[in-house]
C-alpha cells in the first residue's frame, strides 16, 4: 500500500473532530497538539484506556496500537525518532510501518491495530473503539 493509500485508508484529512458514520456519531478524542510532532517522531497516547502510538510521517499524522501483538507489551514508553517511518518492539524486534501498521518483519504474525486520524487547526484527533 502507498502512503498515499494509507493516508486515504486511514481518513488523514482535515475536517469536524465529529463525524455522521452509518447513522451515529463517531467520535474522535483529543490526542495532540500538531506542534508537539515532528516529521520523523512518534509519540505514545492514552486515548480513552487505549495505549496508541501516534506517528508524523512527513507532516500526516497516523496513529496505531502501541502494544506488539506478538509480545502484547507496550513498543514505546516515550517520544522518539522513527527510522523509515517504522517502529521496533524491544521485547522481541518485530518491526512495523507506523503509516499502515503493517508488519514489516519480526516474530509477530499479525499487524498493528491502525485508528482513524483527523486534523483540525493545530489539533490531532484519534478515534479508537468502534
Amino acid at each position: 500500500m502507498s502512503l498515499q493509500d494509507a493516508k486515504v485508508a486511514k481518513g488523514v484529512v482535515a475536517g469536524p473532530a465529529n463525524q455522521r458514520a452509518g447513522g451515529r456519531m463517531a467520535e474522535f478524542k483529543l490526542a495532540l497538539k500538531v506542534e508537539y510532532l515532528k516529521p520523523g517522531e512518534m509519540v505514545k497516547v492514552d486515548i480513552s484506556a487505549t495505549p496508541v502510538l501516534i506517528g508524523n510521517v512527513d507532516g500526516e499524522f497516523f496513529a496505531v496500537s502501541n502494544i506488539c501483538p506478538h509480545s502484547v507489551r507496550p513498543m514505546l514508553e516515550h517520544k522518539s525518532s522513527m527510522h523509515n517511518n517504522q517502529v521496533k518492539c524491544p521485547h522481541h524486534g518485530s518491526i512495523f510501518d507506523v503509516a499502515t501498521g503493517s508488519l514489516v518483519k519480526g516474530l509477530a504474525t499479525e499487524s498493528l491495530e491502525t485508528y482513524e486520524v483527523r486534523v483540525m487547526g493545530d489539533d490531532v484527533f484519534v478515534k479508537v473503539g468502534s
